[in-house]
């Protein structure tokens, strides 16, 4: 008697499919009744979870393939053998890379380290600095936006615990909540305005939703013992702006440490900014991109995460790129014949471009001679903002002061002669973009046109 192969029939496929589906489902849902949800990760920086390994992964390959294959792990609830053990968190230390042969990069090897444990209040294990370690911990979240919004991003909320952004009154919300997760909840499924970071206080039991975050006021974030500082990473690049999104540069530098997400080569700048604002799995903050080699770097981290991990380059031709909110107090702008609508990241996104490199930043340094204005009590968003739409003049330069909250704007920048000059408490920006003038302000509403050269 011949036999044949068994082949499964339509129905018998769809019922495998159908379990699998429920079998994975099982496996991210969480809660009960109203409360139900599903299973996402915040991401905590240079932090881990003290005493709880059960089970270490090491792997050589590109560092966020690793942390891929680890979060699936832990989510499935399997260790390294596949063997069933519960898990509700991990630490990751990604390896930096070492070489590049024939066109492929290779990398120090990764490590994860899955545990069946979380730091207190969920569990009860005790968070420790650890730099350049980063820990994730699951959370139970009802909002629906993440499936909408950011359905492949590995983490929804970057956390900072005994952090909180203490912003003015008129530009937060507070609301009363149980608990932390469901100050996220509050924070994805606020609906007028686009919140952007939030701060929970467990001791109130308050959560304070903004549209700001700690990089448009760093200023405003403080040590608080009883807050964590949560800052949501499921924005689509339409919402991660209110003003323009731009990058800035800094010419020669690199960002030091084993912050590397992805590497992309032959490829312009345009499309490495594209991919870093565009990127679905993580949340990117910064670029580097070598002209010579036309390499692409993306990271998580950025200038205000990693201040002083920025070092020189050893290419001259290797610069690295801040993305950055730039803060108008205007809600549309219209520059040349191209419309930002109330939404506004910029026009440039919305046809699938990239925001414009408009600033090169030079560190501890002003510009000599005169200033055309100063303007006191702005953040860094604001006075680049400024610069950008100048309606009396036409500005070419800032310097800016964190410390001392000090904006001064000027006609002049280094082709006309002025020196760059050394000043601790200053930072130079040279404005990259072609100049634009407000000519007129109707119901605060700005038109730009661009000045004549």
């Amino acid at each position: 008697m011949k036999s044949y192969p068994y082949v499964p029939n339509m129905v018998q496929a769809i019922t495998v499919l159908t379990v699998l589906k429920m079998m994975t489902r099982a496996q991210t849902s969480c809660g009960s009744g109203s409360m139900s949800g599903k299973i996402w990760y915040e991401r905590l920086p240079n932090t881990q979870l003290q005493g709880f390994d059960n089970d270490i992964i090491r792997d050589s390959a590109p560092p966020f393939m690793v942390l891929e294959k680890c979060q699936e792990m832990c989510l499935r609830d399997r260790v390294a053998n596949n063997i069933v053990r519960m898990c509700k968190s991990f630490d990751f230390q990604p390896g930096s890379r070492i070489a590049l042969y024939n066109g492929g990069p290779e990398y120090e090897e990764s490590t994860c380290y899955l545990a069946s444990e979380q730091a207190a209040p969920e569990g009860i294990g005790n968070l420790m600095l650890v730099p350049n370690s980063v820990h994730f911990t699951e959370v139970c979240i009802t909002a629906a936006r993440p499936d909408r919004e950011c359905p492949n991003r590995k983490y929804i909320f970057e956390r900072h615990p005994r952090k909180k952004l203490k912003l003015d009154m008129a530009d937060i919300k507070d609301v009363m909540v149980s608990n932390r997760s469901e100050c996220e909840d509050k924070c994805l499924s606020e609906f007028s305005f686009v919140c952007r970071s939030a701060s929970f206080d467990s001791a109130t039991r308050t959560c304070t939703l903004s549209r700001f975050t700690r990089r448009t006021h760093p200023e405003k974030w403080k040590d608080d013992p009883t807050s964590d500082y949560l800052e949501n990473t499921c924005l689509s690049a339409e919402r991660r702006c209110d003003g323009l999104a731009v990058f800035i540069k800094e010419e020669n530098k690199r960002l030091g440490g084993p912050f590397e997400v992805d590497l992309f080569s032959n490829i312009t700048l345009e499309e490495c900014q594209s991919m870093c604002v565009r990127a679905e799995k993580y949340f990117c903050r910064s670029v580097e991109y070598d002209e010579m080699t036309k390499q692409c770097i993306l990271s998580e981290e950025d200038s205000i995460s990693q201040k002083d991990d920025i070092g020189v380059s050893s290419s001259p031709t290797h610069h690295f790129y801040d993305f950055a909110c730039l803060d108008s107090p205007v809600q549309k702008q219209q520059i040349g014949w191209r419309e930002y609508p109330d939404n506004p990241v910029t026009s440039h996104l919305f046809t699938g471009k990239r925001p414009d490199t408009a600033f090169q930043r030079y560190r501890n340094s002003r510009l000599g001679g005169e200033h055309q204005s100063e303007l006191s009590d702005k953040t860094l968003s604001e006075c680049l903002d400024e610069c950008l739409r100048q309606p009396s003049f036409q500005c070419r330069s800032a310097v800016y002061s964190e410390r001392f909250r000090s904006c001064r704007l000027s006609r002049y920048n280094q082709r006309d002669g002025m020196r760059i000059i050394y000043d601790a408490d200053y930072d130079y920006y040279e404005n990259l973009m072609r100049t634009y003038r407000a000519v007129n302000n109707v119901k605060g509403v700005y038109r730009l046109r661009e000045a004549a050269s």
